[in-house]
């Protein structure tokens, strides 16, 4: 018989399509049944024409109103304990996300909710305050960082306690390996192409770098956005020393990291989040000039790159950075060299808090404040 401890409720969308929220959910769904739980998935992604998780069997094309109903007999039928994890949308979806919450709330379910969104921690938000008042002062929250931790607290009440702190290179397969870089050769942007993630910055840069006949390629990588293809290519026309390489996946992305000295990320997405982009750069030890958005400045400080604000004259400062590292090797190296004791010890130590966490819901306990050790 099934312990009443290893029963789980997993609200969450589930890839396809594939992107950062979907993606941490399926490897957190991977987590908690490595321990031998027993999960009930509720994947809310839209669209669903058939089950992507093998291991556990789901109705096809379920629409929401049938997903609720099966989530409200469910858990009726279990006796005993129950718990529901909560992947919390980012936007419109928290609609959705509180009704699950209040139907847990309603079966004296234990609640944890990952979070994964600024969208409703830098403004504060009518919803997600109904969504945190609703799963009561007993709920435990996840988060990616300490910024995170401290705005959920500062915005919703969330008691601190009651909050842990899991950086997504906690989910990431290790596709780098130990080097540190000699010299600065080639400057890349690796990311969707829109203007929001920054991409008429570094034509800018890639400009500016060119007029200063600095030494360096300029490379990017990442699919371009419908709508501004015809900027792009004309922009790229006439860019000397720039070439696209198309999205990268796979052994091509791991080629395209192992080319790159510097990453930029000249991102102005005010919901910015943890961007897997820079732990993978992390990962081959190429240091990061980044925008100071979300989780990023913890991430990046003064260690691992150069951490800006979006402002007039953004692609100049960092034309100044580049030429700076460029010309001193000493300086660059050590950066590099960051990059890799940065990811051996976020390895360690994010393997731990994911761990403890694991384990806190797969028992049904609360989280203690030693449970932010890992952050």
């Amino acid at each position: 018989m099934e312990s009443d401890a290893d029963r789980l409720f997993f609200v969450g969308a589930m890839p396809p399509p594939v992107h950062g929220m979907s993606n941490v959910n399926a490897r957190m769904l991977a987590a908690l049944g490595r321990v031998g739980m027993n999960i009930y998935l509720f994947d809310i992604a839209r669209g669903r024409k058939k089950p992507t998780v093998e291991t556990i069997p789901l109705p096809r094309n379920e629409g929401a109103v049938a997903q609720l109903i099966r989530f409200i007999r469910s858990m009726a039928s279990v006796r005993g304990t129950r718990k529901t994890y909560l992947s919390l949308s980012g936007g419109l979806g928290q609609f959705r996300d509180l009704v699950y919450i209040m139907i847990s709330r309603s079966f004296r379910a234990k609640i944890y909710v990952h979070h994964h969104s600024f969208a409703y921690l830098n403004r504060r938000s009518v919803i997600t305050r109904l969504c945190c008042w609703t799963a009561g002062p007993r709920s435990d929250h996840i988060v990616l960082c300490e910024r995170m931790a401290m705005l959920l607290t500062q915005q919703y009440g969330t008691r601190p306690e009651r909050v842990s702190c899991l950086s997504n290179s906690a989910f990431l397969s290790p596709i780098g390996r130990r080097v540190v870089r000699p010299n600065l050769k080639t400057v890349s942007f690796f990311s969707n192409i829109t203007f929001e993630k920054g991409i008429d910055t570094f034509f800018q840069l890639a400009n500016e770098l060119h007029a200063r006949k600095l030494p360096v390629r300029c490379l990017i990588a990442g699919p371009v956005a419908p709508e501004v293809r015809a900027w792009f290519e004309a922009a790229l026309k006439c860019a000397p020393g720039v070439q696209y390489l198309g999205p990268q996946y796979g052994q091509d992305k791991v080629l395209f990291l192992e080319q790159t000295d510097l990453l930029v990320f000249p991102s102005t997405y005010a919901n910015e989040a943890e961007p897997v982009t820079l732990l993978e750069a992390f990962s081959f030890g190429v240091p990061v000039i980044a925008t100071a958005l979300g989780c990023i400045p913890g991430l990046v400080g003064d260690e691992r790159g150069f951490v800006l604000n979006a402002q007039p004259g953004l692609s100049l400062t960092m034309a100044d950075l580049v030429q700076h590292l460029t010309q001193d090797a000493v300086a660059y190296q050590r950066l590099s060299e960051n990059c890799n004791a940065y990811v051996e010890n976020a390895n360690s130590s994010q393997s731990s808090a994911l761990n403890a966490i694991v384990e806190a819901i797969q028992c049904g306990r609360d989280f203690g404040a030693d449970s932010r050790a890992g952050s």
